[in-house]
């Protein structure tokens, strides 16, 4: 079965959903990042399409990076507009719910960032592990 590709990145790098596409604009797949063609016929409904045969795109690699796109501008909207976003969780030992706002004033999120032990699809990170990675970049040892 054929998917009907609904998202594509746009020359900015941002995520485009299909309703607001533009016929002169250029689309990229969010996947293998090759060249998306708009399809807005009258058979099909709108949808993306390689414009070339893309054997390494699959499935479900498109639909997890273009989540993954979409999950961090939603979060990078709450973070530039201080939109708060809470969690609720009970602790198994005590009971005790917690309400709390992971995303403080000071989150960074970065996507694919290396934790050494990890690489989380996006990682949230404070003001202070952010000064330490360009500190570390800038340093020769």
């Amino acid at each position: 079965m054929e998917i009907l590709h609904k998202y594509a990145k746009n020359i900015n790098g941002n995520v485009i959903h299909i309703g607001n596409a533009q016929i002169n604009e250029k689309y990229f797949c969010p996947e293998c990042e090759g060249d998306f063609i708009l399809k807005s016929g009258n058979i099909r409904q709108r949808h993306f399409a390689h414009k070339n045969f893309s054997p390494n795109c699959t499935r479900e690699g498109y639909l997890h990076k273009t989540f993954k796109k979409l999950f961090l501008e939603w979060i990078n909207h709450k973070i530039i507009n201080n939109i708060s976003l809470n969690i609720v969780m009970r602790c198994n030992y005590c009971g005790f719910v917690y309400n709390l706002n992971i995303l403080p004033r000071n989150s960074f999120p970065k996507e694919e960032y290396d934790l050494k032990v990890c690489r989380p699809d996006i990682a949230l990170l404070d003001h202070i592990r952010r000064s330490c990675n360009s500190f570390r970049n800038s340093c020769k040892s």
